[in-house]
């Protein structure tokens, strides 16, 4: 019962844990849920479990820091241009659309909320929901993600 137990155990914290161990592990991990379980035809890369585990574990913290980090004035106007763009494309889009009757079309509204694109680029969403955090808590945040290291007896 007690070997059971700590059998048990093992496998849950090897399961847990296993895509942040060696190849092996993830493969045999991956090999399972994301092959059996999800249906994929092959292994997610290794940029394709960081890229989720940054998503999922501190993509929003990280949402506040990227923009003070690497996004320019530049960077913004070539954004506010793209979001521009793609108005002006759907307005034209929209003006041409033979299937679209002239009542309806005279009378379209755009939607008052703010595209969800200009939302993204914009980055205040994500940092209204959190305005307290500060830089402090993106290593609390890494330190409690990580699992625990045990000495080997």
């Amino acid at each position: 019962p007690v070997d059971v137990l700590k059998t048990i155990i093992e496998y849950k914290v090897l399961d847990f844990n296993a895509r942040y161990l060696s190849t092996p592990f993830v493969k045999a991990r991956s090999a399972f849920y994301d092959m059996v379980i999800e249906g994929l035809k092959e292994l997610p890369s290794r940029a394709t479990i960081c890229r989720y585990q940054v998503e999922t574990s501190i993509g929003e913290l990280l949402g506040t820091y990227y923009p003070k980090e690497v996004w320019t004035a530049d960077i913004a106007a070539c954004a506010e241009l793209l979001v521009l763009a793609l108005k002006a494309a759907f307005k034209t889009g929209l003006e041409s659309a033979g299937w679209l009757d002239d009542a309806t079309r005279t009378n379209f509204q755009p939607p008052r909320a703010p595209h969800p694109l200009r939302e993204i680029l914009n980055l205040t969403p994500a940092a209204a929901l959190y305005p307290s955090l500060t830089e402090h808590h993106l290593p609390t945040t890494l330190k409690v993600s990580q699992p625990p290291h045990t000495s080997q007896d």
